[in-house]
């Protein structure tokens, strides 16, 4: 049987059959012929082994089994083999049949796509002629009344994107203090803080009386052929009609009306509403992530952004005695540029990428950049995967280091870094208080400084110096590559300090929380810091140690920020870029330093001035233009910008947003 089947399915050839054939003879003429079959075994047996003609009875192996007859065990197994090869072949058939079925079914469809793609066409020819000018005026008229409502819309919309943020910072600030606030912070800060949120609570806007509601209804009935009948309104009955209804807005406000609503035909009438006291004042859009609870409270409390020691009175400030910006002489005029004839310019988008790669184990939080100027390649400080990313200048991911180090040279939290000319890499990582040196391949090269910092934050390199922002000690220390000693040569307070003996330093303005710093190669040079807390851009004076000038304030508006980050100085623009990091904006401070300036404290600053003003009178000093938005959420989708750095060779502006993603920008005029 083997070879036949052999021979069925081809698989032998003639010298394999002849030699099968034969041993299959030897074998027959050695062993016992077959007789029965053992269904527990499945296998042959013969006449002794069955025990059919045996004395002996069956073998010991098959005693118990159950043994038939060959030739009936050989009908059984053919009768089950002819009812599934019967059972399969009707199977295929259906299959068969069901294919062609579903074949026919296509070119059925396709016909049937032809034939009414044909009379959809016909049918459309017939009509077009007829119904051409009314669809038009149809149009005409929906596009009237949506672009009436979209105007009206945007009066409501403007004015809460600044509102929501004044909500987000006070709610976000009394939270903070509630829960971290010092017995003495409290005390001091309760009432105004109570005052902000009760100006908040009862501040007022203008809302939305009613919604309108466009709809068509198409007609029902077909066309005549009689020229003579079809007047406009056949026209209306055959092709459709333009509904536009509306109904009462239930708003949020108490007072607002509850009314049915009004008759199809009718359209809302959008009555003049001027502006009553209270209403804010258009800005740009500042409008937060985060869910709001209708007592403008911020639904996630635990979301870190504050910390306990960030907590100060210095960064909350009374939004009614806050100075008004608008008249700075740096304000921008009507032809574009300001009083120093330099153009006002914008930010392009140019490139954006995702810092995130398949290594990270955590959400990316990019608080420092730098740029190798002579490759271009943008590097990264990842603080919450404790590493150091390098891209490429299109984006493209190279290399990683800082986290799979040794233990004593693994950074833990870093926050920002900067490159030197030399190619050094330094990061500055606030739990271990110092600043670590690497190469570019990211091999370790030592510590700037033998003695601690306090909570390090920005690093900046310039005129053969590296300052570092010593946090807690409220300081600037300034840092000497080229020196083998490994001690600062010199250092800037930002605070006030009562054993203070020079009037200078009595006369500085303290900053509650430096952040960021630069250092900026004019003249005898100069150092621009940011202040996270009280929202402000101070510049010092390396010859002096003194406060030359600053810009900005608390709040949303014209010349103000929130949570300032990073800063670049742009030297073929001659301005300071900012990273505005709540009011989700760049901010451009132009820098005109007088003859004076080049040499040192200049811009007749003296002790007495200092004295007298406060912080937020920034436009005594000319040193620093008043602050303008070159990028925004609305324009360039910028949303919670944190570091930033410029490409000098190429002309370009990178910014790093919360959670990673990376934005590259062209200046243009």
């Amino acid at each position: 049987m083997g070879n036949k089947l052999s021979d069925c399915l081809g698989l032998v050839t003639d010298s394999d059959r002849n030699s099968s054939e034969s041993s299959q003879h030897l074998l027959d003429s050695l062993a016992p012929p077959a007789c029965a079959y053992c269904q527990q075994c499945r296998a042959l047996l013969c006449t002794e082994c069955s025990g059919q003609f045996s004395v002996a009875g069956p073998n010991k192996k098959h005693a118990h089994h159950s043994i038939v007859p060959l030739e009936q065990a050989l009908k059984e197994a053919k009768s089950e083999l002819i009812d599934k090869l019967n059972s399969v072949l009707h199977r295929k058939m259906l299959v068969e049949n069901y294919v062609r079925h579903l074949t026919d079914y296509g070119f059925e469809l396709t016909e049937a796509h032809s034939n009414l793609s044909d009379r959809i066409d016909t049918r459309a020819e017939e009509l077009k002629h007829q119904i051409t000018l009314l669809a038009e005026k149809m149009k005409q008229k929906l596009t009237e009344h949506i672009n009436n409502e979209l105007s009206g819309l945007d009066r409501y919309i403007r004015p809460l994107g600044p509102l929501i943020a004044k909500c987000e910072v006070a709610t976000r600030f009394a939270s903070a203090i509630h829960t971290h606030g010092r017995p003495e912070e409290i005390l001091l800060c309760s009432k105004q803080i109570v005052q902000q949120l009760s100006t908040l609570e009862r501040q007022k806007f203008e809302q939305l009386k009613a919604q309108i509601h466009p709809e068509f209804i198409p007609g029902e009935h077909q066309l005549t052929n009689d020229e003579d009948k079809i007047g406009e309104l056949g026209r209306d009955f055959h092709f459709g009609k333009l509904k536009i209804s509306q109904e009462w807005e239930p708003g949020i406000e108490p007072a607002t009306p509850s009314h049915s609503s009004k008759k199809e035909s009718e359209v809302i009438d959008e009555t003049d509403v001027s502006n009553k006291n209270g209403y804010m004042s258009t800005g740009v859009n500042t409008s937060p992530r985060k869910p709001f609870t209708q007592s403008h409270r911020v639904l996630d409390k635990g979301n870190g952004m504050w910390e306990a020691d960030e907590v100060t009175p210095e960064s909350f400030r009374n939004e009614e005695r806050e100075p008004s910006r608008c008249y700075r002489e740096s304000s921008p005029r009507s032809n574009g540029v300001d009083v120093h004839d330099i153009p006002w310019t914008r930010l392009k988008n140019e490139l954006e990428f995702d810092a995130r790669v398949s290594t990270d184990s955590r959400d990316v939080w990019p608080t420092g950049l730098a740029i190798h100027q002579p490759t271009g390649n943008i590097c990264l400080v990842d603080r919450d995967n404790a590493r150091v990313k390098i891209f490429r200048p299109d984006g493209t991911f190279l290399a990683a280091f800082g986290e799979q180090l040794s233990t004593g040279d693994r950074l833990i939290s870093p926050f920002d870094l900067t490159i030197t000319s030399g190619g050094d890499v330094l990061v500055s990582d606030y739990q271990l208080e110092e600043v670590r040196i690497f190469s570019l391949e990211g091999q370790t090269k030592g510590t700037l400084s033998a003695e601690p910092f306090k909570h390090p934050r920005g690093v900046a390199s310039g005129l053969g110096l590296i300052a570092v922002v010593d946090s807690r000690r409220r300081r600037i220390g300034l840092y000497d590559l080229r020196s083998s000693s490994s001690s600062e040569v010199m250092n800037i307070p930002l605070a006030t300090t009562h054993t203070d003996a020079d009037v200078l330093s009595s006369a500085r303005p303290s900053l509650t929380e430096p952040y960021y710093v630069e250092l900026i190669e004019q003249g005898s040079g100069f150092v621009a810091v940011t202040d996270w807390a009280a929202p402000s851009l101070k510049l010092y004076s390396l010859s002096t140690g003194g406060c030359v000038s600053m810009a900005g304030g608390y709040g949303t508006g014209l010349d103000q920020m929130l949570q300032p980050y990073g800063l670049v100085h742009i030297p073929w623009e001659r301005r300071l870029l900012i990273a505005d990091h709540v009011n989700h904006r760049i901010q451009a401070a132009p820098i005109q330093l007088a003859p004076s300036d080049q040499c040192g404290l200049g811009n007749g600053v003296n002790s007495e001035y200092f004295v007298s003003r406060a912080v937020d009178d920034a436009s005594s000093y000319r040193a620093l233009g008043s602050l303008q938005p070159v990028a925004d959420k609305v324009t360039n989708s910028i949303w919670h910008p944190m570091a930033i750095a410029a490409d000098e060779r190429r002309k370009r502006i990178v910014v790093s947003e919360a959670l990673g993603s990376i934005k590259v920008f062209r200046i243009t005029r």
